[in-house]
């Protein structure tokens, strides 16, 4: 995505949506205007975007994931600051791992958010995440969706996801996040 691109897309936020990235900044997010034309484009709610970038990156962090899962070993830059010579590096070696602020995973995902200008790139990244998160909690309820998101999109992956706790967790960060959210008179 061109600079251009994303200026003109936060440029498009109401006064409405500018308090709301303020709120969101406030509670921990990183980049919370950027944060909520990603949310504004995907069509999810803010407490949803608030849950899977606490879960995924502590509030957003351009950052590598930690985990090859079962093939493992540590993979190259964990924990370490997201950049396009590091993500292609890691494209190279074939094996997946966390990507950027919504720890996209998946190459599929990854080549989705490479086509909307790069993985890499922060509003590219939560265009992919928050689409997939957005279509896991409609189809499956937020507990379960969240569970997928982090799992696999299958019965067995929503297993995973449960076993881990990811699921519930994200129920917790999101029930926190409407509360604050109703509390500062947004309709959520």
């Amino acid at each position: 995505m061109s600079p251009r691109r994303a200026k003109s897309v936060t440029a498009s936020l109401s006064t409405e949506d500018r308090k709301l990235a303020r709120v969101l900044g406030e509670l921990g997010i990183t980049r919370p205007v950027l944060t909520v034309a990603a949310m504004r484009e995907t069509d999810i709610k803010p407490q949803t975007a608030y849950a899977l970038l606490m879960k995924e990156t502590s509030g957003g962090r351009n950052i590598f994931g930690c985990d090859w899962g079962r093939t493992g070993g540590v993979p190259p830059f964990c924990n370490e600051p997201v950049t396009e010579a590091r993500y292609r590096a890691l494209r190279a070696l074939g094996k997946a791992n966390g990507v950027g602020r919504c720890q996209l995973t998946s190459f599929g995902f990854l080549d989705e958010a490479d086509r909307n200008g790069g993985a890499w790139k922060d509003f590219p990244n939560m265009l992919v995440g928050f689409g997939l998160i957005g279509r896991l909690t409609r189809e499956h309820g937020v507990e379960a969706g969240a569970n997928r998101y982090n799992g696999g999109d299958s019965s067995q992956g929503e297993r995973n996801g449960a076993a881990a706790g990811y699921g519930r967790e994200f129920v917790q960060h999101r029930d926190h996040a409407q509360r604050v959210l109703r509390g500062r008179g947004f309709e959520v």
